[in-house]
């Protein structure tokens, strides 16, 4: 039988047992289990403090709670935080830290592991650095080195986007003996382009939110509609889904990756030209491409993917074990 302290009946709890200790004598570690014990929870499996629905963005979930202390790991579908206030939970933070069990397969790298690995997050078309700003504040949590790299994404076709914003972001994990990338829709198709030109000596791996490998029917129907280039620059014309169209002559990755597709719309009008399920932009399938190590689709949203709890957590579980992470 496993116990569990409860911290806060509002906010936290964490097996007594997954609780890592600093070296102290045998009558301390008796009076921290004896507060463990005071402060049980119900037996069960470990719990975080919020339920977090499929789209709700960490920081939004922060000012829900008003969490103000603290960062903790993604648990499942919880946020771990927690919120000082009662004499227990002041007890239990001052004798039984870490606040949470490493319960899942994102878990923090080690101090080492943290100076080694570079993560580099490239946004999509008509987006900016800022709209990575979540995933890059729990990447960094996770004691990665992260990179979180701006470029005018509706400026130059995607060519030219590879061959300049990728170079750009590398020279910032120069050192690094690991460097990966997280992009999002047209940035994963940037990595493909580049790595189909150059090789990455520190080669790690690759997470892809909702990206166009088969390109998508949106462009197909919409590219020639005036405004179209005006919002989505040339680069944007050039994700349709026909043979000779860019995604599809970029051929099989030879990279570790894994993809992640979405299968809820903002969008229901623009649904209506795709092949169902899709995330509003990219269809299920259209996400896909040969050579990829793991694929798995959530109920996310094309725009809003990247802030989505359920997201962040397969992104660590992938950087940290090569596949996603799935209750079996």
């Amino acid at each position: 039988m496993v116990r569990y302290a409860r911290v806060s009946s509002l906010f936290a709890e964490v097996p007594c047992s997954e609780l890592a200790y600093r070296p102290i004598s045998g009558s301390v570690i008796a009076f921290v289990v004896v507060i463990c014990l005071a402060i049980q929870a119900p037996v069960g499996e470990p719990r975080c403090a919020v339920n977090v629905s499929e789209e709700v963005s960490l920081t939004k979930v922060r000012r829900f709670s008003s969490l103000t202390s603290g960062k903790g790991p993604v648990c499942g579908r919880f946020i771990c935080r927690f919120r000082p206030g009662a004499a227990k939970t002041m007890i239990f933070m001052l004798l039984c830290l870490p606040p949470c069990s490493q319960a899942f397969a994102g878990a923090a790298p080690t101090e080492l592991q943290q100076a080694q690995q570079c993560v580099i997050l490239l946004h999509g078309l008509a987006r900016t650095a800022a709209s990575m700003k979540t995933l890059q504040s729990e990447l960094e949590t996770h004691g990665y080195r992260v990179v979180n790299h701006d470029y005018a994404s509706r400026k130059h076709p995607i060519q030219k986007l590879a061959q300049t914003a990728v170079p750009e972001a590398l020279a910032n994990c120069v050192d690094a003996d690991a460097v990966h990338f997280v992009t999002h829709s047209m940035g994963g198709i940037l990595v493909r382009a580049y790595l189909a030109q150059a090789e990455l000596e520190q080669m790690g791996r690759v997470v892809m939110l909702g990206p166009p490998n088969q390109g998508s029917e949106v462009v197909d129907h919409l590219a020639n509609l005036p405004g179209f280039g005006l919002i989505n620059g040339p680069a944007g014309k050039q994700l349709g889904t026909a043979e000779d169209a860019l995604p599809k002559s970029l051929g099989a990755v030879n990279f570790e990756l894994g993809v992640i597709a979405g299968t809820r719309t903002l969008n229901p009008l623009l649904s209506q030209l795709l092949p169902n399920p899709d995330d509003g932009k990219v269809s299920v399938a259209a996400t896909k491409v040969e050579g990829m190590g793991d694929f798995i689709a959530l109920p996310v949203s094309h725009p809003l993917m990247m802030n989505s709890a359920l997201v962040i957590e397969q992104v660590l579980a992938f950087l940290q074990n090569g596949r996603f992470q799935r209750n079996e």
